[in-house]
């Protein structure tokens, strides 16, 4: 289960629920990846700086495991959409095993992909 935010949560384990049915909530996820993509800006970032982030956030909030399958099929039809309508960019190929550390998230390395400003 994925609650809408904490206070939801703590309600659904005061009622009973086991909290390991609770995989995180979804503000907390939310504000994570907005932290580093912000809302709107999507664009601006590579198919695998977006997938990394999502990998990122859900091993920051110990969801990957449970997550991962279902994320990865996501960003595999993301990434044929991209590939069949003429997506002029040549990196929309994702690397899925690519490890994702933390240290790629630090203001240095963490930017936006120029390839994917519009001139």
């Amino acid at each position: 289960m994925i609650p809408k935010n904490a206070k939801i949560r703590n309600l659904m384990i005061a009622k009973g629920l086991d909290p390991q049915n609770i995989l995180y909530d979804h503000l907390s996820k939310s504000r994570l990846i907005d932290e580093l993509i912000p809302n709107g800006t999507e664009i601006l970032f590579s198919p695998q700086q977006l997938w990394d982030v999502y990998v990122f956030v859900y091993q920051k909030l110990g969801a990957l495991d449970q997550v991962k399958y279902n994320l990865r099929a996501q960003f595999e039809i993301y990434q044929d959409v991209l590939e069949n309508s003429g997506f002029s960019r040549s990196d929309v190929r994702i690397n899925f095993n690519k490890p994702v550390r933390e240290e790629l998230f630090v203001p240095e390395r963490w930017h936006i992909d120029p390839a994917c400003l519009i001139q």
